[in-house]
């Protein structure tokens, strides 16, 4: 009994220290807790001015390249880079970074080349495909912090990097005016209309539903695809002045240059729409069309642009077979989509296999329907987006 007492005493003698350490461990513990609640604040918003400084260099980044490629001017070179860098300067300085409004120099926006392994150079060829913008300390008064100054430290400063470049994309239209294309949709046979061959293609004609199609081809392309070069090559026979003496001795020719397609889609158009008045004629000559093709890109496109070639016919090649000049297009890197229009089943696997020589795809249409969403799903793969 006695031994029982003396614990119960020396607990009640105990007790306070322990109820005075746990105020002190608590009062501790309160003081860290706050200290790192401070801490996460600040860190947090350091963290959003950083994604907002970041933000706001690739905004203006790919405002300024965008600016660059949709200029059709006939500036200079070093003309459309100042205007460029001027839109940069612009959307920057329109971003609120941390609820600063901050300035930039334009010529912090420098346009260049990017190559395919991603190192940037400065332009030495009057042309360019990228634009690197480096800021650094963004704010020269520094971003305020929240609870920074318990620890003695008032401000930050953040810095943003960015390097945006487009693909560029070359694409020939190689498109068919044997006489055939001027052939009924829903008949394998002329227009009863037309009722001699010395007519030019009438509505309901392949050809006539061809013109529509790449019309909006080019519409859609313009706004989905501004940095997109296009050209226009027809192949087969012509028959000039409507009369049966005077034919093209060419089997194909370039209506259109390259040219980005703000400015190619209304000669491109105007070149449809004289075709359109003629007598359709000739071969279908696809080997030529494609050797031309070929030519084209050897002279005109770069080593680093995308090549794509749309080739369209309605039915057999009659000028022999294309696919050895098609396998010499796909080992130099250039896509050969076809698209089969209106045609028997005869030519259908010979474009198959140049499609296939050219790593692309074949699509097949019988309608005006089936022709539209054929240049859509082309076009979805042409669309050129800026990658960083």
């Amino acid at each position: 009994m006695k031994h029982s007492k003396r614990t119960r005493t020396s607990s009640r003698w105990l007790s306070p220290q322990r109820d005075g350490s746990m105020i002190v461990l608590t009062a501790v513990s309160m003081v860290i807790l706050l200290a790192f609640a401070a801490l996460l604040i600040d860190v947090a918003w350091m963290s959003t001015i950083q994604s907002e400084a970041q933000l706001a260099s690739d905004i203006a980044a790919r405002g300024a390249l965008t600016s660059f490629v949709n200029d059709k001017s006939e500036d200079s070179y070093d003309a459309r880079v100042r205007r460029a860098q001027s839109v940069g300067e612009t959307l920057f300085e329109n971003t609120t970074v941390g609820r600063a409004t901050l300035q930039v120099d334009p010529e912090a926006f420098v346009f260049g080349v990017r190559a395919e392994d991603g190192t940037f150079s400065n332009s030495t060829r009057g042309t360019a495909n990228a634009v690197e913008v480096q800021l650094t300390n963004l704010n020269p008064d520094g971003f305020g912090l929240f609870l920074g100054p318990l620890f003695g430290v008032d401000t930050f400063n953040t810095s943003a990097s960015t390097t945006v470049s487009f693909s560029p994309i070359d694409v020939v239209l190689c498109l068919d005016i044997s006489r055939s294309m001027a052939w009924r949709l829903d008949r394998n046979r002329p227009p009863a209309s037309v009722g001699t061959i010395l007519a030019p293609p009438v509505e309901g004609s392949r050809w006539i539903a061809l013109v529509k199609s790449v019309n909006q081809f080019l519409e859609q392309a313009e706004e989905q695809a501004p940095s997109l070069r296009i050209s226009l090559i027809t192949f087969g026979g012509g028959i000039r002045g409507k009369t049966v003496t005077v034919w093209d001795n060419e089997q194909a020719r370039v209506q259109n240059e390259f040219e980005f397609i703000g400015a190619a889609r209304a000669p491109i158009e105007a070149s449809l729409e004289f075709i359109s008045s003629e007598v359709l004629a000739g071969s279908t000559a696809v080997l030529e069309g494609l050797e031309l093709a070929h030519q084209m890109f050897r002279d005109d496109s770069l080593d680093t642009t995308e090549k794509i070639c749309i080739l369209l016919s309605d039915g057999v090649a009659t000028t022999g077979s294309p696919l050895e000049v098609a396998e010499a297009l796909g080992l130099d890197g250039i896509t050969i989509h076809g698209i089969y229009f209106a045609g028997d089943v005869k030519g259908l696997s010979q474009l198959q296999s140049v499609a296939d020589a050219g790593g692309g795809m074949l699509l097949h249409a019988d309608s005006t329907t089936q022709l539209d969403e054929a240049f859509n799903r082309i076009l979805a793969l042409l669309s050129v987006s800026l990658v960083e």
